[in-house]
């Protein structure tokens, strides 16, 4: 009898912890989906050069990998996109893992601008970066609260340097 009781308990356990790992597998992928799509959203928004939306993706206590708070990245990005709005970004998501209510991501950034002027000043820029974003659910909304350039690359190239083969590595 005892056999019998227990193998009706784990069979009517089972299918309740299966279901408990789909609905935490499903709750799972829908934080990576929302993850993705936060970030794609600070692309548009920033290709648009749409300040208020790009900068609403962060968390007010966000700190970059430079120190620089959400208030004087704030100030950067607008005076940025107030000297040129024609910068096109781009990233490319490498991975997503979600913990709970915290996110990590592992992506490659990219972004170039083309710099009118006369001949001697118009030219290009360039920069591609490995890059880690932390990400926090804060009232069911995810926000960025810290990101870190792993490795960087960045071309600027003006009037007659534009030709010439240069390359500078600094630490």
């Amino acid at each position: 009898m005892k056999r019998i009781i227990l193998t009706f308990l784990i069979l009517l356990i089972m299918p309740v912890s299966q279901a408990w790992d789909w609905n935490a597998s499903f709750a799972k992928n829908c934080d990576i989906i929302a993850v993705r799509k936060l970030l794609q959203s600070q692309v548009k928004y920033a290709n648009k050069t749409n300040f208020e939306k790009f900068i609403d993706t962060y968390d007010k206590d966000y700190v970059n990998g430079d120190g620089f708070d959400l208030n004087v990245y704030s100030k950067l990005v607008h005076d940025i996109w107030n000297t040129s709005d024609s910068i096109k970004y781009g990233i490319k998501i490498k991975n997503i893992a979600v913990n709970d209510n915290i996110a990590t991501v592992n992506l490659s950034e990219s972004s170039y601008a083309e710099v009118q002027g006369n001949d001697k000043l118009s030219g290009e820029l360039k920069s591609q970066s490995e890059s880690v974003y932390k990400l926090k659910k804060i009232n069911g909304k995810w926000k960025v609260v810290s990101d870190l350039a792993l490795d960087e690359i960045t071309y600027m190239l003006y009037g007659d340097a534009k030709n010439l083969d240069i390359k500078l590595t600094v630490p």
